[in-house]
């Protein structure tokens, strides 16, 4: 296993992250109510919250060989300068509960810890991803008690906020 940045550049990086988010149905389907769509490794890796540079957006992968396991996208210093904001974090449906995903998490946070003033760990989730929610409180993430609303396509719903300190050893 490896974790690893995703390069855009790449086109096996590239064709490794859609396919795992063609693998992604049943996450797709719950926050828009559609499939991934046929460009959605492009969506994901180029998207930016207004503000952000591309010097602060990271697309981490843990890789199995060539097969991508879990992906997460995350912003340094986003939205406030001492969180790094974890947006999209997919695990492969074949390997769920197989621990790929807290190894993931893991990795970022480790990395967190090389990003000065960064503190804290941040995921907006929409109430739909049940197991979403369950997968951050059992990684020591908690409710914030910030929420909105979460409307994309289909899908009208709750977003909750979680964090977790970043432990410095």
């Amino acid at each position: 296993m490896k974790f690893r940045t995703l390069e855009g550049e790449s086109a096996s990086d590239m064709v490794a992250l859609q396919r795992l988010l063609d693998r992604a149905d049943e996450y797709f389907n719950r926050i828009t109510g559609y499939p991934a769509g046929l460009a959605e490794n492009q969506t994901l890796y180029s998207s930016l919250p207004e503000g952000v540079s591309y010097e602060d957006k990271f697309l981490f992968g843990l890789f199995d060989g060539n097969s991508l396991l879990c992906c997460a996208d995350v912003i340094r210093g986003y939205p406030r300068l001492n969180i790094a904001e974890i947006g999209t974090f997919i695990v492969d449906w074949q390997v769920r509960r197989r621990g790929y995903g807290a190894r993931t998490m893991a990795e970022i946070e480790e990395r967190a810890k090389t990003w000065p003033g960064i503190d804290r760990l941040r995921c907006e989730v929409p109430v739909v991803l049940h197991d979403g929610i369950k997968f951050l409180e059992a990684g020591s993430f908690a409710a914030t008690g910030e929420s909105r609303a979460y409307e994309y396509a289909r899908v009208k719903c709750e977003q909750i906020v979680l964090e977790k300190r970043v432990v410095w050893h």
